[in-house]
């Protein structure tokens, strides 16, 4: 006997009086509008870098994806896609490290702050802790997806204090975001269908009344379209207010008030902003045009191979020879005697390759992904700061999006970790001796791909010195100690692998008598020899 397949079945609307004359439902639906009509804008542009770069995931107004890789016929913008989100992993939220750090307050004596600096120490430790053990960094590589179109989103929230925090990631397709009065992302909402027994699980608080009418559960456990949605309350500047709404056909089932930074569990980060739109643009979207045309050079060129290999043929229908359904390899086909043989058709057009400039373009969509590594042509070795320059370069290219990120991606997510745990109550506040609590604020410190450019200068004006005047001037010029300490700090080697001051000190006049007898360190004799161009 043949099973029917379940599908969910969607009600219509549930009658009675909506809540439509509710302020805060009113605020949401008129931001709701502002939302759409902004992504209207940019609705096309992602759904091309969706369909080029990430056929895997569903478009706009769909729940399930759609098969696009019979259109897709060049992999580039795809595997260049998945290197930049590695990189922006690495980069802005590495695993083993510590990608933000806490501060006191400036304002404070040096005393108070060495007074809090463990337990800031203790507290960091925590809530880093606490990210390793949830998903955020599978949450993030899936999220960086999005980053390169331009804008990602994030929805952290703790589902079960047992249990870790829990992370999902956002995709663009789904998301409303509204653009608030100082520039902020300040209204994030969802549209999505839910069955009647997930909207049960993930309000369960919701009134479902209002769904079924305050019937029984349906035996069909019908689907709902439901827009849930999280926005700033701008009259109170005292501290930050956020309201929460689920909404079904202008039904409230759920309302919440949130306050405090971290309170809202909607992060959203741009990489490039405009002051006319919420929405973000990545390199994605930047390089839509050299995409398209590498795409539709390689079925151009697809199809051109089709006609070289198995050109169409023309011949004399003379009643005995018959081809038309091909010929086999190692077919004998007779004709009549005096019958022109069959002649391939060829075009005549010249298939340039330098026309479509399909290099230029490849390297274009690799250099707006930060993807360019350098490439050593020929057999010369490549120099001793070659590879420090590009990432110096490919550092200062970043600059500007990692502003972005610190503020709307890194700075939040720290914060609404630190929300959850304090809410948990296994992150107690830091407060002074006389009671009074310390906020803290979170600093980024300066990326390690940024650094490179201060590891190059230092390094470049080491190997000057030497150069020109020789090691042991190079020794009297540099102080060897701050140096090391410097670029220990910069290249983010644990303090604890240098030595500190006073034992390089004491390494260095212990191995004095070889270090001057090879050459590295200066004589203490005073009539040490002057290298050639200074003054004796």
């Amino acid at each position: 006997m043949a099973v029917t397949p379940f599908k969910p079945v969607t009600p219509p609307p549930a009658q009675g009086a909506d809540d439509s004359q509710d302020p805060d439902l009113k605020v949401m639906l008129q931001k709701l509008q502002r939302a759409e009509i902004d992504r209207n804008r940019h609705k096309s542009r992602i759904s091309d870098c969706y369909k080029y770069a990430m056929p895997w995931r569903h478009q706009f107004d769909q729940n399930q994806p759609t098969d696009q890789l019979d259109e897709i016929f060049d992999s580039t913008p795809q595997r260049v896609l998945e290197d930049f989100a590695a990189d922006m992993l690495n980069t802005f939220t590495p695993i083993k490290n510590n990608w933000l750090k806490e501060e006191a307050p400036p304002a404070l004596d040096p005393a108070t702050k060495r007074q809090l600096a463990p337990m800031i120490a203790q507290r960091q430790q925590i809530v880093f802790a606490e990210m390793a053990r949830s998903n955020l960094y599978q949450a993030l590589q899936e999220s960086y997806f999005d980053l390169g179109i331009g804008t990602m989103s994030l929805l952290i929230n703790d589902i079960d204090p047992t249990k870790p925090i829990h992370c999902e990631a956002l995709p663009a397709t789904d998301k409303l975001i509204t653009r608030g009065p100082f520039g902020f992302i300040d209204g994030e909402f969802r549209k999505r269908k839910y069955l009647l027994d997930e909207i049960k699980v993930l309000w369960p608080d919701a009134d479902v009344s209002k769904l079924t009418n305050g019937a029984a559960q349906p035996k069909d456990n019908p689907e709902y379209e439901i827009t849930d949605g999280c926005w700033r309350d701008w009259t109170d500047r005292g501290d930050e207010t956020y309201k929460y709404l689920v909404v079904y056909a202008n039904k409230i089932l759920y309302r919440r008030v949130w306050k405090g930074a971290g309170a809202c569990p909607f992060i959203t980060a741009r990489w490039l902003r405009d002051s006319t739109t919420a929405w973000g643009f990545g390199p994605q979207y930047s390089t839509l045009p050299d995409i398209k045309t590498l795409n539709h050079f390689a079925y151009l060129s697809l199809k051109n191979y089709d006609k070289h290999v198995d050109p169409p043929t023309s011949y004399e229908d003379d009643g005995v020879v018959n081809i038309d359904n091909g010929v086999q390899p190692g077919d004998w086909i007779p004709r009549a005697t005096g019958s022109e043989p069959p002649e391939p058709i060829e075009s005549k057009s010249k298939f340039d390759y330098e026309a479509f400039k399909i290099d230029e373009r490849t390297s274009a969509i690799k250099r707006a992904h930060y993807q360019d590594r350098p490439e050593q042509l020929g057999k010369t070795p490549p120099t001793a700061t070659q590879w420090a320059d590009e990432a110096a370069e490919r550092a200062r290219r970043m600059g500007t999006p990692a502003t972005n990120l610190v503020m709307e991606l890194q700075i939040p997510i720290y914060r609404r970790f630190v929300y959850l745990l304090e809410q948990r109550g296994v992150l107690p506040p830091i407060r002074l001796d006389s009671g009074e609590e310390i906020a803290l604020e979170p600093i980024s410190p300066l990326l390690r791909a940024q650094e490179q450019e201060e590891v190059v200068r230092m390094d470049r004006f080491a190997e000057l010195i030497v150069a020109r005047f020789g090691p042991q001037m190079g020794m009297v010029a540099i102080d060897v100690i701050p140096y090391v300490k410097r670029m220990a700090e910069k290249l983010g080697i644990d303090p604890d692998m240098v030595r500190d001051e006073t034992k390089m000190a004491a390494a260095i006049e212990q191995l004095a008598p070889v270090l001057q007898a090879t050459g590295y360190l200066p004589s203490a004799a005073p009539d040490v020899a002057v290298p050639a161009g200074l003054p004796a």
